[in-house]
């Protein structure tokens, strides 16, 4: 009877125990959590998760800018930005909250690449004078 006390007992500290390590695992982040907006001058993500990559192509017309603005509230956000045949026109890795814009050579199709490692935050890319996010023109903001 002694045995089947002992037996008994092992089993209930191991389940227990493995209970409590299952609780330990890291559990999968989202894959992302949040709000896209895209058109053909505006590509705008608000994110309280993203873990994964985004795409969207933006038209840049004669004399306009390719405008950033970056908020990382924590994690990783990176962002390439390619013209429709040939290389990156930038690539920003690891980006703190920030605004720039990047001047490209010729006007067309430009793709823009958001990724995000446990990142929250947003990151809207736009043409320069699109409606990006609210109801009023960036050049009046």
């Amino acid at each position: 009877m002694r045995h089947k006390g002992m037996t008994f007992c092992k089993l209930l500290v191991l389940l227990v125990l493995a209970l409590l390590l299952t609780g330990c695992a890291q559990q999968p982040q989202a894959p992302f959590d949040g709000v896209i907006a895209t058109s053909d001058v505006v590509f705008n993500l608000d994110f309280t998760a993203l873990n994964t990559t985004y795409t969207s192509t933006l038209i840049v017309p004669e004399g306009k800018e390719i405008m950033a603005d970056i908020q990382c509230d924590g994690g990783r956000i990176d962002v390439t930005i390619t013209p429709e045949d040939g290389e990156p026109i930038y690539t920003g890795k690891r980006l703190p909250t920030s605004s720039f814009s990047i001047v490209p050579k010729t006007p067309g199709k430009y793709t823009v690449t958001i990724s995000g490692e446990n990142a929250s935050g947003y990151a809207h890319v736009y043409v320069e004078g699109a409606v990006h996010y609210d109801d009023e023109p960036a050049e009046n903001k």
